[in-house]
């Protein structure tokens, strides 16, 4: 299954490249309770890929970071109304870029509460503010499963969080970069001397999970790997 879903992101991604109308959203089944999300925006004559995640608890579901505005938004919310038995309650975002949080407002115009770092909250800019601020690691109790919302420390922008789902899953968000990717991308609010800390400090976390989620790109596995060697070619680029 794993492999017939890289194949086909890989695919999509290829076709994107070359159509002038936005993508439609794309919802793929990671597990029983797990859908990957992957929206479209253009950049620089290209439609650029992001993942989200939902996960559904026998309580509630919760959404990790929202597509890139707000019709987006309410597409993939209106999925849910219809997909899950579990309501989303709750939208974990990772930090304050508009491929995680552009979609804010269309989340509190549901009721939906937001959780953010407090330094990623200082960077919102024209974007709602999110409900509450959470500067230590949260565990969050879905019925069923669990997540573990975690601030390694800064990386790709201020404030970045990660989550470990279960025991089994890791969403990296924009801090962990996919397996195939070139180059560590948008370093407008980077810190990539921070980055490197941060990535030894979760490498515990990864380990044991079946699968890892990075921001964009492909779920092939190698992704902390690939991140890790990036930072380190970055910084041996500024000595």
């Amino acid at each position: 299954m794993r492999n017939s879903l890289l194949l086909i992101l890989t695919l999509f991604a290829s076709i994107c490249n070359a159509q002038s109308e936005r993508p439609e959203m794309e919802y793929y089944q990671l597990d029983s309770r797990t859908t990957l999300i992957v929206a479209y925006e253009e950049i620089g004559g290209n439609w650029i890929g992001a993942n989200y995640l939902v996960i559904e608890g026998d309580a509630f579901s919760v959404l990790l970071d929202t597509p890139w505005d707000d019709a987006q938004t309410r597409e993939l919310l209106a999925w849910s109304d219809s997909a899950l038995t579990q309501p989303i309650e709750l939208c974990v975002i990772t930090h304050s870029h508009n491929d995680r949080m552009g979609g804010i407002a269309a989340v509190h115009e549901k009721g939906i509460n937001t959780i953010i770092h407090p330094l990623a909250q200082e960077m919102r800019d024209e974007f709602q503010a999110a409900r509450e601020t959470i500067s230590e690691e949260r565990e969050i109790n879905l019925g069923g499963t669990s997540l573990r919302v975690i601030y390694p420390g800064d990386g790709h922008a201020p404030g970045n969080l990660v989550v470990k789902i279960g025991r089994h899953g890791f969403y990296g968000g924009c801090f962990i970069k996919s397996a195939n990717s070139r180059s560590l991308g948008n370093l407008a609010d980077a810190d990539v001397k921070a980055w490197h800390a941060s990535l030894e400090k979760i490498a515990p976390e990864v380990e044991g999970t079946v699968w890892m989620i990075p921001g964009h790109g492909s779920t092939e596995e190698g992704s902390l790997e690939r991140t890790r060697e990036l930072v380190q070619l970055h910084l041996d680029e500024l000595d």
